[in-house]
């Protein structure tokens, strides 16, 4: 009699948690980003960011927040690769690689027909070694606008394309930066 009850418990707490937990998931898959919301990390916090895009791979690093950051930029088409140190913020670029506000959010089929153009994925990691951020970074044919998916979501940001463009100019860039120089096509 005891296993009997034993054996029923065990189907209940079964089919019980699996109810919870798919109940639990379908809310999840209801989750909605509200335009205006911020993700990503505070710019004084980020200790490495990656951009890897179709012709390139930009690394910055440092140690310590507010340490300046050491570059590393690899080039697909053979160019010999880059290092440099620059600016705690990345000659201001910093804040909006590290934190995302949205605009509105899309859906995946949205994303696909507004945004076609792939131009990387970016990975964001905070000095607290705590599971980094890491977006699919798209663009709208003209490059005017920055989509990107994370998580399970698509949403329109609100971050000037000239961020990512930035990034395809290397070392160069942030010496052009430190001059005063205006970057052409930034």
């Amino acid at each position: 009699m005891k296993t009997r009850y034993i054996s029923l418990l065990a189907v209940a707490a079964l089919v019980g948690g699996y109810a919870l937990g798919h109940a639990g998931m379908e809310a999840l898959d209801d989750a909605r980003i509200i335009p205006g919301t911020v993700s990503g990390i505070a710019a004084d916090h980020v200790s490495m960011l990656t951009f890897t895009g179709a012709g390139l791979t930009f690394t910055a690093q440092r140690s310590r927040s507010g340490d300046e950051f050491a570059v590393q930029v690899t080039f697909a088409d053979g160019r010999a690769a880059q290092h440099c140190i620059v600016p705690s913020d990345l000659s201001g670029q910093l804040a909006y690689l590290s934190s995302f506000e949205a605009k509105r959010q899309l859906s995946f089929e949205e994303r696909g027909k507004e945004f076609p153009v792939h131009l990387g994925n970016l990975f964001v990691q905070a000095s607290e070694r705590e599971p980094g951020n890491v977006l699919m970074v798209f663009t709208n044919e003209p490059g005017t606008s920055i989509a990107a998916v994370f998580d399970r979501y698509a949403a329109e940001l609100v971050v000037p394309p000239r961020a990512f463009k930035w990034l395809d100019k290397g070392c160069a860039a942030f010496e052009q930066a430190k001059r005063g120089a205006s970057i052409p096509g930034v």
